[in-house]
């Protein structure tokens, strides 16, 4: 642990009622087991006592009016400072005093402060912030690259310090993000060193190893397998799809979400790539490709419509399909919410399969191409509300289906996808929004599935043999 860290401790699992200290500015506590029971282990409650409906207050902080204790007192944590995939750590207590001077609005009971918290935690979040500043922004610019990691990550757990409010204590051009380079070695980068430049994310996959390198970072460890073996391009280490850091150090947790915060800022998922994999007759690995936005076209809500119109016609060219954004647009039209399924075009060899799993779509395949005329055609209709709502729904639900039901997750079988697919065909041919087609024509077989990428629900083994180092782009 670097030396600056104050303090780190293991992420308690689920039932256990002890952590183990990592590190503190007290040697006598590390390694040592103490007590940890789950109701310590955030600032957040469920206060049911004083408020009608379920939203989340803190109250491990104490408030104070002119100096005096309002022992009740508490407030709800505005939008901008929720950490969203960490918990943080009790260890962090505000103490708030809220003079007449500048709250002189302020509705008090004996106890309680009657007045919505939206109205003054802002300004006492941006006090914490600037103070933070002064105090830690000097220091945390002078440390080496792996310290300042560490410790803007401790900032999140341990002083309950949102990422959009961290980059007031520290410029996030600033920031060393995690990446993976040749040999399993880890590299930190400036932000301001790669924010210009096309950005390669580790393949998923890969995650519970490169928890184990941050991990080694703590010790000056040696690479894990077969992370020895990359031969890949740098590529920033990504966990945001993977919950198994359970029994971590809470600072690992912190980072997995502290990677992905300037990248969703200044970039756009931009393609994909397929990589060699460790091991012979492992699929291939998926890589996520992302560029920076000034890259991508820009649509407004009422470009909304002559695109859907483009597409329904020929998809063939529209080039804002192959845009995360409008895929997120035309889903939230069509009622999903959370598909994680990416619409891109697959590079050579592998222009000819239909999807990788449930992951990506291939945008040049002819069947993907015709399934994304019919959802097009579909949103329109439900759009101008040109067809009865019972014939709308039942379309928007085979639609549904196919998207969300893509064979390869868990569950997920390829035969029961198939017949929603058939049946989505056969609807489109009963309601004329097409030629004629035989539904099994369109129906993707097994064999236009990414070999392998099916993973347990696919009975078909990976016959190629990639003359590839692990994580070189197989072309």
């Amino acid at each position: 642990m670097p030396i600056y860290a104050d303090l780190d401790f293991t992420d308690g699992l689920p039932g256990d009622q002890k952590v183990t200290v990592l590190s503190s500015s007290y040697p006598d506590l590390i390694g040592k087991t103490i007590r940890w029971m789950p109701g310590w282990h955030s600032q957040l409650i469920h206060d049911r006592e004083s408020f009608g409906h379920e939203v989340e207050y803190c109250r491990s902080n104490a408030i104070y009016r002119d100096g005096i204790l309002v022992p009740k007192a508490s407030f709800k944590l505005p939008a901008t400072t929720r950490i969203k995939y960490i918990r943080p750590a009790s260890a962090s207590c505000l103490v708030i005093n809220l003079p007449k001077s500048r709250t002189k609005d302020l509705d008090l009971a004996r106890t309680l402060i009657l007045t919505d918290s939206d109205q003054w935690v802002t300004p006492v979040f941006d006090a914490h912030s600037r103070i933070l500043s002064e105090k830690y922004s000097k220091e945390l610019s002078q440390l080496p690259s792996a310290q300042r990691l560490f410790q803007l990550a401790s900032f999140m757990v341990f002083r309950n310090v949102s990422l959009d409010r961290l980059t007031r204590i520290l410029s996030q051009d600033e920031w060393p993000l995690p990446f993976l380079s040749q040999g399993g070695n880890l590299v930190l980068k400036l932000w301001k060193e790669v924010k210009h430049g096309p950005i390669s994310q580790s393949p998923e996959p890969l995650s519970a190893k490169l928890a184990s390198l941050i991990r080694g970072l703590l010790k000056d460890g040696q690479p894990p397998e077969p992370l020895s073996r990359w031969q890949g391009s740098l590529s920033l280490l990504d966990f945001a799809t993977w919950g198994g850091t359970e029994g971590e150090s809470k600072i690992i947790t912190a980072i997995l979400e502290f990677t992905r915060y300037p990248l969703g800022r200044s970039h756009q998922f931009g393609g994909i790539r397929f990589l060699s994999p460790p091991w012979d007759g492992d699929p291939p690995l998926l890589q996520e490709i992302w560029l920076p936005r000034e890259h991508f076209q820009t649509f407004s809500h009422d470009d909304i419509e002559r695109i859907l119109d483009q597409l329904s016609k020929d998809p063939k060219g529209v080039h804002i399909i192959e845009e995360v954004a409008f895929q997120e647009r035309i889903f939230e039209l069509l009622g999903i919410k959370g598909s994680r399924v990416m619409m891109a075009s697959f590079p050579s060899p592998f222009g000819g399969y239909f999807a990788y799993g449930n992951e990506a779509l291939n945008l040049q395949h002819p069947i993907a191409q015709a399934l994304i005329c019919l959802t097009a055609k579909v949103v329109l209709l439900g759009i101008r509300k040109s067809l009865p709502l019972s014939q709308y729904r039942n379309l928007e639900y085979l639609l549904r289906g196919v998207f969300l039901g893509l064979p390869g997750g868990v569950g997920h079988k390829y035969s029961e996808w198939a017949n929603i697919m058939r049946d989505l065909w056969s609807l489109t041919n009963k309601m004329q929004l097409s030629d004629q087609i035989e539904p099994d024509s369109l129906t993707p077989k097994l064999e236009e599935f990414v070999p392998g990428s099916l993973k347990g629900f696919l009975s078909i083994d990976v016959k190629e043999n990639w003359d590839k180092s692990f994580g070189e782009v197989l072309e």
